[in-house]
């Protein structure tokens, strides 16, 4: 059995990532032969940190990070989140979709709009998990950081997130709707991975005694 190739990567490998997220986000809306991206150039501005800036002076990549939580799972087993999860290398998408009746009425040409309420917001969140070593998948390299990010995926409550793309929207806890994880073509130390969530506001009701078992009046 051959031997793996233990060489550790220098720091996070910002032009490896560069590398395998930008150009499927940039060929969305630039066409490919308009647009040669400097991988190289653009680590080194980055440099895997959410303050740094492109050469553009705009943001390109952004940290999520997942504090540590508990939750109890559907067999009644408490499991916990001990530690943070970053994201070091997302980018990130927010779409709003708002809740509007709309009523055909006779005689008027289009339609009476009623606002009910804004919905949920919707999160795209798109990176990859490298391994600090060449050659090594991470959940080979770090199999309880692995653990973490599953644990996470299939939490059945709302999860707590930090982001500063989020904080825009004053998004602080989202629920996972379905996820995604894949191999990249060449780069066994490297998974992609994408998590579409909604965004989740703590639903308060309130009791009070007054009255409860009275009859209505009419």
């Amino acid at each position: 059995m051959p031997q793996k190739d233990l060489t550790i990567l220098d720091g996070l490998n910002p032009v490896g990532k560069a590398k395998m997220i930008l150009p499927s986000a940039i060929t969305q809306f630039v066409k490919p032969l308009a647009f040669k991206l400097d991988e190289s150039k653009l680590a080194t501005e980055q440099g895997a940190v959410a303050d740094k800036k492109s050469w553009l002076g705009t943001d390109v990549f952004d940290v999520v990070r997942i504090p540590a939580f508990t939750y109890t799972d559907n067999d009644g087993k408490e499991v916990t989140i001990a530690s943070p999860i970053d994201f070091e290398s997302a980018i990130i998408n927010v779409t709003q979709t708002r809740n509007i009746v709309t009523t055909a009425v006779q005689g008027r040409n289009g339609t009476v709009k009623e606002y009910i309420s804004d919905g949920d917001y919707q999160i795209s969140i798109k990176g990859v998990i490298s391994s600090k070593y060449n050659n090594v998948a991470p959940f080979e390299s770090d199999i309880t950081y692995i653990n973490s990010v599953f644990a996470m995926l299939k939490a059945n409550i709302a999860i707590p997130v930090a982001c500063n793309f989020l904080d825009m929207f004053q998004i602080n806890s989202m629920v996972v709707m379905d996820y995604e994880l894949g191999q990249i073509e060449g780069a066994r130390n490297t998974i992609s991975f994408s998590m579409n969530c909604l965004s989740d506001e703590p639903f308060e009701i309130k009791y009070t005694q007054k009255n409860e078992f009275s009859n209505p009046r009419f």
